[in-house]
């Protein structure tokens, strides 16, 4: 087989969920020609895919050095970083990507998120502002900002926020658990274990909305025991 068919083949196994298998046909291919950026590109992404992240961001690197302009690999190196704890360096790509790509969404998006990791909330707030006006139809957006906005104490900011992520992607469990968690610390315990049901409706195994059922049933309970005497 010649490299751009174990690439081929290497997507197809990708698609398909078999990683492990992914990773032996994109490392044939490299075997073959290593010379392709592509090809480091997408063993990096199988990499994280497994949670090999020191092994993808080897792979990232060796896709920038042959390719510095690979605005999503300097991306996802930077995501990589930052679940590396590596918050500096995932910024420094994070920057170096919107200098790529001014418009680019996911450059403004990872860059908000590492800011707010980093305890520099103004500046994540602007940063998700301009990633919300390239793409204001990504859930996501909406949904970290608004929880940026809990932190900040900013409940009315928050609900909106959580409200548009929604309306946007009703199938995206984390925006009702967002807007369930807001409720819950409000005192809206009916409301809240609406939006938690609906999460365990998407996702049966969601441990923190679980749990948050859990205290609310207890807290409904005891309620209705005191309203007895």
């Amino acid at each position: 087989m010649t490299s751009a068919a174990y690439y081929e083949e290497a997507w197809r196994l990708f698609a398909e969920k078999q990683y492990a298998a992914a990773l032996v046909s994109i490392e044939q291919a490299i075997d073959l020609d290593a010379s392709q950026p592509k090809f480091w590109f997408f063993k990096g992404r199988t990499l994280r895919q497994q949670a090999d992240y020191h092994a993808a961001l080897k792979a990232f690197t060796e896709c920038l050095s042959l390719n510095a302009t690979h605005y999503q690999c300097m991306v996802e190196r930077g995501e990589v970083f930052c679940q590396l704890d590596r918050f500096a360096e995932g910024l420094a790509d994070f920057d170096q990507a919107i200098q790529l790509q001014h418009d680019g969404y996911s450059g403004h998006y990872f860059r908000a998120c590492v800011l707010e990791d980093l305890g520099r909330m103004d500046e994540a707030l602007l940063t998700f502002d301009r990633a919300i006006s390239i793409n204001p139809e990504n859930e996501l957006g909406h949904l970290h900002k608004g929880r940026l906005n809990v932190r900040l104490e900013r409940f009315e900011a928050a609900a909106f926020l959580f409200e548009k992520a929604i309306s946007l992607n009703p199938q995206h469990p984390e925006s009702y658990y967002s807007r369930g968690e807001l409720r819950y610390n409000q005192g809206q315990l009916l409301e809240a274990l609406q939006d938690f049901n609906v999460v365990i409706d998407f996702d049966p195994d969601h441990e923190r909305a679980l749990h948050k059922i859990r205290l609310i049933s207890e807290e409904l309970d005891a309620e209705n025991r005191s309203s007895r005497y």
